[in-house]
């Protein structure tokens, strides 16, 4: 069947990838099981490789698979559902003669969702993607129809997600219950050391050592995207050990990240990122005008780069490489002294939470030594700990590697 010309054919084609595919077994081996089930997820941060991951694995699956690329175009429910069905149609052709009924059929919700389950019932084994489905999500009308179709999906059928944020599904616990849905996220997408000196022997012809892509793997946190731009300037340079945080790293985060967020986000990923520790509170401090702890929580959800501390606590840190980022950011865009004004507002909101290693490290930072100094002075005998005492030499001393997290016990 010909493409109809209003949906683009480069829609509804799996994208091509300019560098060889790293095949990764133990996700591929995750992939193919959670194509047994009606729903499989993956869900990251950009650059997490979730396009790559199925371009591996969706050779191997040997029935029809149906591909569709969303962007925020395909927020209509008309459109989505014309592009589904239009990628549906691309694999097996006869189903693609419904695409112009589709568009034309007007917001009747509930017919919309009739005339796809019966495009669907009659298809063979087949796997339907939907790539970036983040772009869609935000029109509540999207995620019910695709909560129908999943509550409703013929058995031969299998859908994918791929996403950088979590899908608000209200199917997706039931599926998880019943073993239905299986779900991929950054943790088990990040490269391991053995993965990265793979990756860089096998995409890039450069060969590394267990120390040095080990070290690469802690800084980047195993995120692909970062290490595939310090391999191409690895391999421009002509050698694998690229020392500091090459500009690439930040441009990409500022065109894939940074730029696509709404002001409000914006403004409070960059203001937070001073902290090492996301405390709803502390964050409540520095940026007065919204609501922390729903910010927190939406921040996460939406995976930029957010990680709790923590299960159930309320601590949060950011990515290593995105903190630098936004730190950087914050600076060229609102200067030192208000970056220090920040330090300033954090430490005394640490100080009142009573956490004086914190509340130090962030008078420091605001050029405050005689508040940092008045924290530090009651300290003394079995108050000190040797933690807290390690943790203030390194504060005098200007080295803040001894902020991060780890030195909280």
């Amino acid at each position: 069947m010909a493409v109809p010309a209003h949906i683009p054919s480069a829609k509804i084609t799996p994208p091509r990838i300019g560098v060889p595919l790293l095949k990764r077994e133990r996700l591929l081996s995750m992939v193919h099981e959670g194509l047994t089930r009606r729903l499989l997820i993956l869900c990251a941060e950009a650059g997490y490789g979730k396009t790559s991951l199925l371009l591996s694995a969706l050779p191997e699956v040997g029935g029809p698979v149906a591909w569709l690329t969303l962007d925020e175009s395909d927020a209509d429910p008309n459109l989505f559902g014309a592009g589904l069905i239009a990628a549906v149609g691309a694999v097996v052709p006869e189903t693609g003669d419904l695409v112009p009924g589709i568009l034309t059929m007007g917001p009747d919700m509930a017919e919309l969702r009739r005339a796809l389950l019966g495009a669907l019932d009659s298809l063979p084994e087949t796997v339907i993607v939907l790539d970036d489905f983040h772009t869609v999500e935000r029109n509540p009308e999207i995620v019910r129809l695709v909560d129908d179709l999943l509550g409703h999906l013929p058995p031969p059928i299998r859908l994918v997600i791929a996403t950088r944020t979590w899908p608000r599904l209200q199917v997706l616990p039931r599926l998880l219950v019943q073993g239905q849905a299986t779900t991929v996220d950054h943790s088990h997408l990040k490269f391991s050391r053995d993965e990265t000196a793979a990756f860089f022997r096998a995409s890039h012809s450069l060969e590394m050592d267990d120390l040095l892509a080990g070290g690469l793997t802690e800084r980047t946190e195993g995120w692909p995207a970062a290490l595939q731009l310090i391999a191409l300037r690895a391999k421009a340079q002509g050698r694998a050990d690229v020392h500091g945080t090459p500009r690439e790293i930040y441009d990409y985060l500022a065109a894939t990240v940074l730029d696509t967020l709404d002001p409000v986000t914006r403004g409070f990923v960059l203001r937070a990122s001073i902290l090492t520790e996301l405390w709803p509170s502390v964050c409540q401090a520095l940026v007065p005008e919204v609501d922390a702890g729903t910010m927190l929580a939406e921040v996460e959800r939406s995976n930029l780069f957010l990680y709790r501390l923590d299960d159930a606590g309320p601590r949060y840190r950011f990515h290593q490489l995105f903190a630098e980022f936004l730190r950087q950011r914050l600076s060229d865009e609102e200067g030192s002294k208000a970056v220090s004004a920040l330090h300033y507002a954090a430490a005394q909101r640490f100080e009142a939470e009573g956490i004086p290693d914190l509340a130090v490290r962030h008078y420091f930072a605001a050029g405050a030594l005689g508040e940092a100094e008045r924290v530090m002075k009651p300290l003394h005998g079995d108050r000190l700990t040797s933690r807290l005492a390690y943790a203030f030499r390194d504060l005098a001393c200007g080295c803040p590697r001894t902020f991060s997290s780890s030195t909280r016990g």
